[in-house]
């Protein structure tokens, strides 16, 4: 898949956006929170499994070989499915007030250990401090099992010191944060955080700085899996993902999707990859990258 030309600004990405904010139009906050909570919960479900090439997207992941065949279309589906999640989570920034910028630089600054000196403006900005955060040298010792992934008992994250010490969440990290090398891993653990997050500011446990933080955690996670697991990018993410809400109010079809039965509210448990059987299937008996 070929790089697009185009970079996209942040701000220039949310005001297309706002063009397709359907969930706009209803009148109830709380349902509007409710239609962006569930539409993001149905779009990391596609993106974190792949019915048709189940053993080729974990391979893909961990950043392993996958058939010449297979590899272009996954990854540009996949890359497309990053794009449908990146809209909720500006969609969830509309909801509360939270700029897209600002989730970037908050993204930044917990990645690299430092708030950046300059503004980030464009995606591809953004891909470039994203670029080196997902770790690839970790000794064998520390491969998560996947029954341990399945209970949330493996961190995400390593800490930038060479004895790579595994750590649960960002405020026990003393330098910049390594994404585990498990893309499809380290995007349930970050994309869940963001979730449990994702609750009306009218609610009392809404806390806008543990939002922003989340979102940073998630934004980042899917620019580096999509920059060194699919070999696209978050600006290329963005600019497919634009292309296709213009595609759908096009075809009246903006709507269709993340039905009212399908809601599950905040803090619930997702059921991942389709459901714990699948799951089970999709992981554990996967091929495991030696």
């Amino acid at each position: 898949m070929s790089s697009p030309e185009h970079e996209l600004t942040l701000d220039e990405y949310v005001k297309q956006a706002e063009r397709f904010a359907w969930f706009r139009d209803t009148p109830s906050t709380e349902e509007q929170y409710e239609i962006v909570h569930r539409g993001f919960n149905e779009e990391v479900d596609e993106l974190l499994d792949d019915k048709d090439h189940p053993a080729a997207l974990t391979a893909l992941l961990w950043g392993q070989s996958v058939s010449k065949k297979i590899k272009p279309g996954l990854c540009e589906h996949k890359t497309t499915e990053i794009g449908d999640v990146l809209y909720y989570i500006n969609a969830a920034g509309m909801l509360t007030g939270v700029s897209l910028p600002r989730i970037a630089m908050r993204g930044v600054e917990l990645y690299t250990g430092t708030a950046p000196s300059v503004e980030v403006t464009t995606f591809s900005e953004f891909d470039s401090f994203m670029g080196d955060r997902m770790v690839g040298d970790l000794p064998g010792s520390y491969k998560p099992d996947y029954l341990a992934m399945q209970m949330f008992n493996f961190p995400p994250f390593y800490d930038s010191s060479p004895s790579r010490t595994p750590t649960n969440w960002m405020w026990e990290i003393s330098g910049p944060l390594w994404l585990h090398e498990d893309g499809r891993y380290a995007l349930e653990r970050t994309l869940r955080h963001f979730e449990s997050s994702l609750v009306s500011p009218s609610s009392e446990i809404y806390y806008e700085e543990g939002l922003i933080t989340a979102a940073g955690l998630a934004l980042g996670a899917l620019s580096a899996v999509a920059q060194n697991r699919l070999g696209t990018s978050l600006n290329e993410a963005a600019l497919m993902n634009i292309a296709k809400l213009e595609n759908r109010k096009k075809n009246d079809t903006l709507e269709d999707g993340a039905g009212i039965e399908d809601f599950r509210p905040p803090w619930s448990e997702r059921p991942r990859l389709g459901g714990f059987d699948v799951t089970l299937r999709g992981l554990v008996f996967s091929p495991r990258p030696e």
